[in-house]
């Protein structure tokens, strides 16, 4: 996993574009993306902005 170079930036921009989340928010659902894990998170939108892209979510 790697969110960094160009190839990562590009993931977290798109991401960021599409959810509309910090980029804090982005690198979480890039690392569960590119791990194959699900999203352990307490916010909300964050939750919801993973389940739209079809990741799984707790809480």
């Amino acid at each position: 996993m790697n969110s960094s170079g160009l190839d990562g930036a590009v993931r977290v921009a798109t991401i960021r574009h599409t959810s509309g989340l910090p980029l804090p928010g982005c690198y979480v659902i890039d690392a569960a993306h590119e791990l194959g894990e699900p999203v352990l998170s307490f916010d909300a939108k964050l939750n919801k902005a993973a389940q739209e892209m079809g990741l799984s979510t707790f809480i």
